[in-house]
């Protein structure tokens, strides 16, 4: 019997009733049997010709006949044969890009927004091969107009770090970060890391990659490590010195300079030993009048503006002034120098401008005063090249021409969607302004345009400095009046957190609120806490000997209702220490005036303010509205409750208090009740 190769005698229709499987395993030689067969069919031969005789609609209708004829196995593989097909024809026949010249190709690539040529990459190898192209990302990178959101010495520290050892710029991981910067800067996201040690408002502070320095109305001035991770937010040196409010700072590598209401300036070194703080004052200069405003230090000389209406040049060597500058008839509030050139602003509602050529030798010459500069104050001012930005109490941002003396463009509220509240201070580089103001809100502008960027909301109260730093990885540093320095990653110098059994409304449980903030952790329900726990099943009382333990391994809380607290099964809150918090009365809105029945940050704060934590305590209960009505509410009782060095002296202090509204509510009782006079209708007359 004549049997034909299974090579050579497959049909047209037994190729199209292949199953997928089976047609994917077949090899290439079997693929170019099958062509040539086709290609020896009169069959096959006569239809092709056939097919190419007829117009569209005749080809659409023999195909639309022959499909609906097919089998499921047979569409099954007239479509794979169409997905294969349709690629070699899109992606090999007609891909204009690979015959032409990579230049040219990379000149049409060039015109593409970052969105289209990420989208272009995925179409198929060679447009990816394109779009991988260097100069691509490095022109994207260069649009500073588009996505620049660092000052130029940083945007050099970002190339080294995208800098191969060959010398060679990854100009597309350069830009990514750059592009992710620059969204999360419009749309004002940002962690925040709170540093909190301060008793009173903060008024000035300075930073760089590893410190930051604050200076406050408590007197003081703290220097915080940044990069300390073990105890974040701890201030790792305290300066002391001034009998009043700082009220200026200037930070120059290892030197700090600071000027206060005690009419002094001081000259501080920070290399010495940290636990030495009061040896590292160097200098003392005193020549002012009246509370020094501000200060800016440079390697041999310092300069000062006073409340008495003066600016002074002092020598950083002898600690002497050496040049006293006249002119404003009101205080000086704001002034910066670049060692030519000296601005300075003042409450008389002039700004002055001053050159020097030798700081020692030759008198200052007065090339330009811009009266009446705002309606209000002068409270800030910065200079960069030829542009000045002023800041003002009439809460308007204005921009001079330095070489002309006039506005040339004016920022608020009304028409620049700008500052609503007094502007306290801003920053500025080649492209940017950055601006704070008592709205408690942090703006940032285009020098050239004007135009808002971004608008910052963090603070509680109105801010009083912003700093930028031009070289390091931060972006801004801000001072606030909420008693805090705030930086770019949250962080408490405990460790909190809470076992949350969902008990409580989502909207009104402090827990949860807190745990937004970054400032509590969740622990998993049945897990331990290495730490303390506040929790109904304490077996003592919470007091100062508990503080290491605090410190060490962190605060925790059990977060129920108080309502279902008896029926809660507090056993998967398993924590070896557990403390009890003593008598206090709630100041949350749901248990208003009873006592004992906390919410999670009341008894947070509670504890912390017990074993010596006070600012710490005020800084988790600032989140919230009515947080510092329960401090008032309970201030006798938690510096009672402070004073007590052990459990026992604590529920002590407790009963005696107790027993004191007993006797109290014993001697209402007995007191005659002082009714006011029946009302007689017959008395009354008509008026």
């Amino acid at each position: 019997m004549h049997t034909a190769s299974t090579s050579t005698a497959l049909s047209p229709l037994a190729i199209l009733a292949l199953p997928a499987s089976k047609r994917m395993k077949m090899s290439c030689y079997q693929t170019d049997k099958i062509s040539d067969f086709a290609q020896d069919t009169d069959f096959v031969r006569h239809l092709r010709y056939h097919m190419k005789q007829l117009c569209i609609d005749q080809k659409n209708v023999v195909v639309y006949e022959i499909l609906t004829a097919s089998d499921p196995p047979n569409l099954d593989y007239a479509s794979s044969l169409l997905d294969e097909m349709g690629y070699v024809t899109i992606s090999e026949q007609n891909d204009s890009f690979s015959s032409m010249p990579l230049p040219v190709a990379l000149e049409i690539f060039r015109l593409l927004d970052p969105k289209s040529l990420c989208k272009c990459m995925l179409v198929c190898t060679s447009w990816r091969n394109i779009c991988l192209a260097p100069c691509l990302w490095r022109r994207l990178y260069s649009i500073q107009r588009m996505f620049r959101m660092r000052s130029v010495e940083s945007e050099k520290e970002q190339l080294k770090k995208h800098t191969t050892c060959n010398g060679v710029v990854l100009w597309k991981e350069a830009f990514i970060e750059r592009y992710r910067l620059c969204r999360n800067w419009h749309a004002g996201r940002c962690v925040v890391r709170t540093f909190a040690g301060h008793v009173q408002g903060i008024t000035c502070v300075q930073f760089s990659s590893k410190r930051i320095v604050s200076g406050s109305s408590d007197n003081t001035i703290r220097v915080w490590d940044v990069d300390n991770s073990s105890t974040p937010g701890i201030g790792t040196m305290t300066l002391t010195g001034h009998s009043d409010a700082v009220r200026c700072l200037h930070l120059n590598g290892n030197r700090l300079a600071s000027g206060s209401n005690d009419l002094t300036i001081k000259v501080w070194s920070l290399a010495v030993n940290q636990t030495w703080s009061s040896i590292a004052c160097r200098q003392t200069m005193i020549g002012h009048t009246n509370y020094v405003r501000c200060l800016q230090m440079e390697e041999n000389r310092l300069i000062s503006g006073s409340y008495d209406h003066t600016l002074k040049i002092w020598s950083t060597k002898t600690g002497q002034c050496t040049k006293t500058l006249i002119g404003h008839s009101g205080a000086v509030i704001c002034m910066q120098s670049n060692g030519h050139l000296l601005l300075s602003g003042s409450a008389d509602l002039s700004m002055k401008a001053s050159f020097y050529y030798c700081w020692d030798e030759r008198m200052d010459v007065c090339a330009m005063t811009l009266h009446n500069a705002h309606d209000n104050a002068i409270t800030c001012l910065q200079f960069y090249n030829d542009r000045i930005v002023s800041g003002s109490i009439d809460r308007t941002i204005k921009i001079w021409d330095l070489r002309t003396g006039k506005c040339v463009q004016t920022l608020d509220w009304k028409l620049s969607e700008g500052h609503t509240g007094v502007v306290r201070c801003l920053q500025i580089d080649s492209w940017r302004i950055v601006s704070a103001a008592d709205d408690r809100t942090i703006k940032v502008w285009n020098l050239h345009t004007g135009e808002r960027l971004c608008t910052l909301h963090s603070h509680t109260d109105g801010v009083t400095l912003v700093k930028m730093d031009c070289v390091g990885s931060h972006e801004a540093a801000i001072s606030s009046d909420d008693e805090s320095v705030e930086d770019e990653t949250e962080a408490l110098p405990i460790s909190l957190a809470m076992f949350d059994f969902k008990q409580c409304d989502p909207k009104r449980c402090t827990g949860r609120k807190l745990v937004r903030y970054n400032l509590v952790k969740v622990m998993k329900l049945g897990s331990k806490f290495s730490g303390l726990l506040l929790s109904p099943n304490g077996d003592r009382t919470l007091s100062v000997e508990d503080v290491g333990l605090i410190t060490n391994k962190g605060l925790a809380v059990v977060d129920c209702s108080w309502k279902q607290v008896g029926v809660t099964h507090l056993k998967y809150a398993r924590c070896t220490q557990q403390r009890l918090l003593p008598y206090l009365v709630a100041a949350n809105p749901v248990n208003f005036g009873k006592p004992c029945q906390l919410s999670c940050v009341e008894a947070l704060a509670a504890a912390l303010y017990i074993v010596g934590f006070k600012n710490f305590a005020g800084v988790i209960l600032s989140k919230f509205k009515w947080g510092s009505n329960f401090l008032t509410m309970n201030k006798d009782l938690l510096e009672a409750y402070a004073e007590c060095k052990t459990s026992a002296d604590i529920i002590a202090r407790q009963s005696a208090y107790l027993k004191m509204l007993e006797e109290e509510a014993k001697e209402l009782k007995q007191c005659p009740i002082d009714m006011p006079e029946s009302y007689d209708e017959t008395s009354s007359s008509d008026e």
